[in-house]
C-alpha cells in the first residue's frame, strides 16, 4: 500500500488550480466590455430566422420554428432566450436552458437550429467598440 506524499498533495493541488485557467480566460474575455446592444440570432439550417433585442425586452414570447427535420419551441423570457420543446430525440437544445450573455449558444443539431447571442460591446479600457460574436 502506497502512502500519498506532500509532494503528490502539493502537485495535485497545482493540477487543481491549472485546471482553471481556461475557465478564467474565458471570464476575462467576456467581461472586458459593456453590451449596449444584446440581441438573440435564431438561425435555421444556416439561414436568419429571426434576431430579437433582449436588452430591452420585456415580457414573454413564445414561437415555433418548424423545419423539415421537425420543430422547435422557443421562448424569450425577458433578456433571456431557450428551446422549450422539441420533437428530436436526445433534446439536449431544451437541456441547456435559457441563455442570455454574449457569445452563448444553443444548438439543435437534428434540425440544424442554432440561437446565439452576439451584442456590440464597448471595451472599459479603450474607447473603441467592438462586435462579438
Amino acid at each position: 500500500m502506497k502512502v500519498i506524499k506532500k509532494l503528490d498533495i502539493i502537485i495535485i493541488v497545482i493540477l487543481f488550480l491549472i485546471s482553471f485557467i481556461p475557465y478564467l480566460v474565458f471570464y476575462m474575455n467576456n467581461s472586458g466590455g459593456i453590451s449596449e446592444q444584446v440581441y438573440a440570432v435564431v438561425t435555421s439550417d444556416g439561414k436568419v430566422f429571426k434576431e430579437i433585442r433582449l436588452d430591452n425586452h420585456v415580457g414573454e414570447e413564445e414561437f415555433k420554428l418548424e423545419t423539415k427535420n421537425g420543430y422547435n419551441i422557443i421562448k424569450v423570457m425577458d433578456n433571456k432566450i431557450g428551446i422549450i420543446d422539441s420533437d428530436c430525440k436526445d433534446k439536449v437544445c431544451k437541456q441547456v436552458g435559457y441563455i442570455h450573455r454574449v457569445g452563448e449558444t444553443v444548438v439543435c443539431l437534428p434540425h440544424k437550429v442554432v440561437i446565439e447571442i452576439k451584442g456590440n460591446i464597448k471595451n472599459n479600457n479603450t474607447e473603441e467598440d467592438f462586435i462579438s460574436g
